[in-house]
């Protein structure tokens, strides 16, 4: 099963076999904007 196990992506500790937002509700929706804002800070940081 080692092999099966991918490196985090870009949500962080989140498993990569679950998309961002597949959690039903809010929980969803806060992951999504919690990465979007990650992304803008990166693209700010890759700016400056």
């Amino acid at each position: 099963m080692r092999a099966a196990r991918r490196p985090p992506g870009p949500g962080g500790s989140d498993s990569p076999s679950q998309p961002i937002g597949s959690r039903p509700g809010r929980a969803g929706r806060a992951a999504v904007k919690a990465t979007r804002t990650e992304v803008q800070e990166q693209e700010e940081e890759r700016a400056s």
